[in-house]
């Protein structure tokens, strides 16, 4: 008969030999992301983070429409700048999640 400390002393050995095994690549991983540069430009960079800092307040249509304004701004300084198109495009979202209530004057166009 198995006794149920048996199977949870297994499940302890398994999931100590799986973290043992995948921890080096993950730590190695998390190393390499935090090496990268989110871009060449640091105009671009700049432009990205004050469209953050636009973003996060929450304000009004004035607010998500100048921070796409600095994030598309960034886009056009280096084209390769993923992140500046990910926040445009949250911000976009965010935008007509928060703001398209029927309104006519605040309906974003699809």
């Amino acid at each position: 008969m198995v006794r149920l400390d048996d199977i949870f002393d297994l499940q302890d050995r398994v999931t100590e030999n799986v973290v043992g095994a995948i921890a080096p690549a993950v730590e190695k991983a998390e190393i390499e992301r935090a090496k990268r540069k989110p871009t060449g430009s640091l105009d671009a960079y700049a432009l990205y983070l004050r469209g953050l800092a636009r973003y996060y307040q929450f304000a009004s249509r004035q607010a998500y429409d100048e921070a796409s304004r600095l994030f598309n701004n960034a886009i056009e300084l280096d084209p390769d700048f993923a992140l500046a198109y990910a926040r445009a495009a949250s911000c976009y979202v965010a935008a007509r999640q928060r703001l398209d209530f029927g309104d006519k004057r605040t309906r974003l166009p699809k």
